[in-house]
Order: structure tokens, then sequence, then C-alpha cells
């Protein structure tokens, strides 16, 4: 993106962000919009969609490392996810620490399903040590 479009971007009115953000798929707006700018984050933050994303279901998505990472940085700040769904993306050990990292201070996550990847023992121990710090009753 050259630098003029990104000022460009950056320096649009809060309801014309919300107009773009009405017109992208939630995977886009984790993916693609946050971590642009504190900016961003902060419109992203308080946009309609994202403050009631409950349940997110990204099996029929393909996701790699750097997808991970995107996603991992997006619920550090998310606090209505009460459903995540990751289920045959051969996630793999060095990716669930991202995951895990993210999860560690979640309080609203009631339901983790990460069947059919290859999560491991180590992978395994990350997300251990991240859930037993989680605060409600759940299906984890």
């Amino acid at each position: 993106m050259s630098s003029n479009l990104k000022l460009c971007f950056l320096t649009l009115p809060v309801e014309i962000v919300y107009h773009i953000l009405d017109h992208l798929e939630v995977i886009q707006i984790l993916f693609s919009m946050r971590n642009v700018s504190k900016r961003v984050n902060a419109i992203v933050d308080t946009y309609h969609r994202y403050q009631t994303l409950n349940e997110l279901d990204l099996s029929s998505e393909t996701i790699n490392s750097n997808g991970i990472k995107y996603l991992a940085s997006a619920l550090q700040y998310n606090t209505t996810l009460t459903s995540l769904i990751i289920n045959y993306q051969q996630i793999c050990s060095p990716d669930v620490q991202y995951l895990a990292k993210a999860l560690y201070n979640e309080t609203s996550l009631t339901k983790l399903n990460l069947y059919n990847n290859q999560i491991g023992n180590q992978g395994a121990q990350y997300l251990a040590i991240a859930l037993q710090h989680n605060k409600v009753n759940s299906s984890i």
C-alpha cells in the first residue's frame, strides 16, 4: 500500500470506515483490518459486528501460520467471543502457542474446538496452561 493511500485511509472519518467494514466478512476484518494502526484497531473495537462477535467457525477457511498469528492478535482484545471452532487446519504446536497466548486472559470463551489439527503434546501443554486461567464454566 502506498504511503499516500495508507495516509488517506488512516484519516477517513469513522463512519466511512464502518461502511467499509459493513462490506467485509468477519474473517476479513480479523485478518485484514486489525493491527493496521492504533486508530483502525480502535475503530474496529467499536464496530457493532466486532463487538457482538460471539461465535467464530473457521473450519471452512484455510488458515496458515500467519493467519493464526493474526487471529491470536485479534482475539487478545475481543471480550465477546464464546465459541471458537478451528477444525481441519493443520495447526501445529508453534501455531498453538500464539493462540494459547491470546486465550490466556480470555474471560468469555466457553467452547474451543480444534478437532483434527496437528497440535501435539507441546501444543496441548500450551493450551492447558492458558486455559487453566479461564474464569468461566466451559466445554473447552
